[in-house]
C-alpha cells in the first residue's frame, strides 16, 4: 500500500502530497486496527469455547455413544439401519436416548427426530 501511496503523490506532482498521504494513513490504521481485533477475537473466543459448560457435556456423551454404536456397527462402517435406530436408542443414556427405559412413545419420538435431520 506504501508504494501505491508514493504512485499517486507522484502522480500529483507532489503537490498534493497531504491529501494524498492522510487517507493512505487512516486506511492502514484502519485495516491494522481491524486485524488486531479479529485476532484478539480468535484467541478470545478459543477461552470461550475452553469453558464452555454445554461443550464438557457434550464430550461426556460421546463415550457412551461411540459404545453403543459399535455394538450395532461392528465393521465400524459407520452406518447402521433405520431398523437399528430404535435399539440404539433405547441404550443411549439421555439426552441422546431413553437411557434403558422401555418407553415406545419416546423411542418413537427421538428415532422421528433423527430420521428427519437432512443429510
Amino acid at each position: 500500500w506504501e508504494d501505491t501511496m508514493h504512485q499517486y503523490v507522484h502522480y500529483s506532482g507532489g503537490t498534493f502530497e497531504f491529501m494524498v498521504e492522510v487517507p493512505f494513513m487512516f486506511f492502514s490504521l484502519i485495516a491494522q486496527f481491524l486485524m488486531l481485533n479479529l485476532f484478539v477475537m480468535v484467541i478470545v473466543e478459543g477461552y470461550e469455547v475452553i469453558d464452555d459448560d454445554c461443550r464438557s457435556k457434550t464430550e461426556d456423551d460421546i463415550t457412551p455413544f461411540q459404545y453403543h454404536w459399535s455394538e450395532f456397527d461392528p465393521d465400524a462402517s459407520g452406518y447402521i439401519t433405520v431398523e437399528q435406530l430404535p435399539g440404539l436408542v433405547k441404550l443411549l443414556p439421555p439426552p441422546l436416548g431413553c437411557g434403558g427405559e422401555d418407553n415406545p412413545k419416546l423411542v418413537q419420538l427421538i428415532v422421528k427426530r433423527v430420521v428427519e435431520i437432512p443429510g
